[in-house]
């Protein structure tokens, strides 16, 4: 195993074929390194280098787990959640008060911070990092379904957009939605990883070409939707 430079500003590894995992493989591993805390530091980072590996090879596939996981979550949130309300003006993304969205302050609504050190509050220290631009977009165009943000990612693909700026953005935008999601059905929700999991599978089918069942993922969605008023009862608290 030889590591190298790979000319993108991250560290790649040489590994023969077989010890390559396949496309489904990098992105559940993934997903579990993002829902278990307990996953050591070494994986995390053998983890991350394999799914640059599969992003550089199928990014097409990995902008459909994008778009799908990011905007199942976001529908699956109350109706008057911000989050599913956001706006773009003059290239920045603003969140249902006029603001910027894309900082700590948006989760502030459901929990509000109680320690200085924003890394050190349990609640909202996953939104330490502002998002970026192309990560607020994600979620933005998310709200208005998975078809939506797939088609912006595709055309960033075509005209040549690097591997790890679509693997960083992507992965920035699943993890602030799940963080939401969390916010109001706590760090043990079973939805959010089960709706990875599919889009694993969907997104495979959406790079080949393949007919999958659309219905059974809306019924799913409706099926584990936090129910409308939750998010101002969370408000008023």
């Amino acid at each position: 195993m030889k590591t190298h430079d790979a000319g993108m500003g991250i560290t790649a590894v040489d590994r023969c074929p077989d010890e390559l995992p396949d496309g489904l493989t990098c992105l559940r591993r993934w997903l579990v390194s993002l829902f278990d805390g307990l996953v050591t530091t070494e994986a995390r980072v053998e983890i991350d280098e394999q799914l640059l590996t599969f992003v550089r090879a199928r990014p097409i596939m990995f902008a459909a787990f994008v778009s799908g996981v990011v905007s199942d979550l976001l529908i699956s949130l109350p109706a008057e959640d911000p989050w599913r309300h956001t706006e773009e003006s003059e290239g920045c993304i603003r969140s249902a008060a006029g603001n910027p969205f894309g900082c700590w302050e948006d989760g502030a609504d459901l929990h509000h911070r109680a320690d200085a050190d924003l890394k050190s509050e349990p609640k909202l220290a996953a939104l330490h990092a502002p998002l970026s631009t192309p990560a607020a977009e994600v979620i933005h165009l998310g709200s208005h379904g998975w078809r939506v943000p797939f088609e912006k990612l595709s055309n960033d693909i075509l005209l040549g957009k690097p591997a790890d700026e679509l693997l960083l953005h992507g992965c920035t935008a699943v993890r602030w939605v799940v963080h939401r999601r969390r916010a109001y059905m706590g760090a043990d929700d079973a939805y959010a990883l089960a709706v990875g999991w599919s889009w694993g599978r969907r997104a495979d089918n959406v790079d080949r070409g393949v007919p999958w069942d659309e219905s059974r993922r809306a019924r799913l969605a409706r099926q584990e939707k936090v129910p409308d008023g939750l998010h101002e009862w969370f408000a008023a608290r």
